[in-house]
């Protein structure tokens, strides 16, 4: 049985553009079912969705395969958190899925009784995840204030970025979900992706400027480090750690310039490349 994602919104315009954003055009059907194929980087796998306009439980067979549950909410009718208890009795039959999300466009007009505090805390306390899918004067400083106030959960929530809004935030997350029957893709197909995604992280500025001793110096300690790292010595991927890596590596280009970084960069890639599996034949096909 495929795996499916279960999305409730009372705002019918709401549901729709969010279930149009995930899946593209649909046309209703008996069943209220819609199949979806998940294609990322690393993997593929087809679930279907299951959007709910009003407050009801779900079919048993719709529970049984449900991974992922979307609750959308907007806060201008929210005075208390007793309306979003009042989703529970509906929601009790989802409460295995693996994840849960509480979504809302933003929350500048929240209620004055009613805090983005309060709704935080009432998602702590029933497992769910916020997302405010809309940018906000206040989303970047709420955000800081969450990565300080919140270090046990950094390492959960480090692999979002947290510059993304709109339908590209749900569908972060989507990805990030463990499905139990996605298809990984060949690993040769992954490591192209991959690569193709750290020639991104590496596109440094390309200012022009003249190498000095000091940075001469520089890039030999730099190409040291790269012949010195091996990267799928563990992780037959060729992912281990990788990220990392990249940190480091970006860290070290921070303190060249110019043409430096675009030498530097290219031997990244080379040294990753080669120590993903990734042969010259291969980059002659890209």
């Amino acid at each position: 049985m495929k795996s499916s994602i279960v999305i409730y919104g009372l705002d019918k315009f709401f549901l729709n553009e969010i279930v149009e954003g995930l899946i593209g055009k649909y046309e209703t059907n008996e069943q209220n079912l819609f199949d979806w194929t998940i294609d990322t980087k690393y993997y593929t796998v087809d679930v279907q969705v299951h959007p709910l306009d009003r407050k009801i439980l779900v079919e048993e067979s719709i529970a049984n395969s449900a991974q992922v549950l979307i609750v959308l909410i907007d806060p201008t009718e929210l005075n208390n958190c007793t309306k979003l208890d009042s989703w529970l009795p509906f929601l009790s039959v989802l409460n295995d899925c693996e994840t849960k999300l509480l979504v809302a466009r933003n929350f500048e007009k929240i209620s004055s009784t009613m805090s983005k505090t309060d709704i935080k805390q009432w998602c702590t306390n029933n497992q769910y995840e916020l997302l405010e899918l809309e940018k906000t004067s206040t989303s970047e400083t709420e955000e800081e204030e969450d990565d300080d106030n919140d270090d046990d959960n950094a390492a959960e929530s480090n692999h979002l970025c947290r510059d993304v809004y709109g339908i590209p935030r749900l569908l972060e997350t989507l990805h990030v979900h463990q499905w139990p029957n996605m298809n990984l893709k060949d690993r040769r197909e992954i490591n192209r992706n991959l690569a193709a995604q750290l020639k991104t992280k590496l596109n440094f500025d390309q200012e022009t400027s003249h190498m000095n001793n000091q940075s001469i110096e520089k890039n030999e300690q730099i190409d040291s480090s790269l012949t010195s790292n091996n990267h799928h010595d563990i992780d037959p991927f060729g992912m281990e750690n990788i990220f990392e890596q990249m940190k480091k590596y970006k860290e070290q280009a921070d303190q060249l310039t110019g043409d430096e970084r675009k030498d530097f960069a290219e031997k990244v890639i080379l040294s990753l490349w080669k120590d993903i599996g990734i042969d010259d034949e291969d980059n002659d096909d890209e």
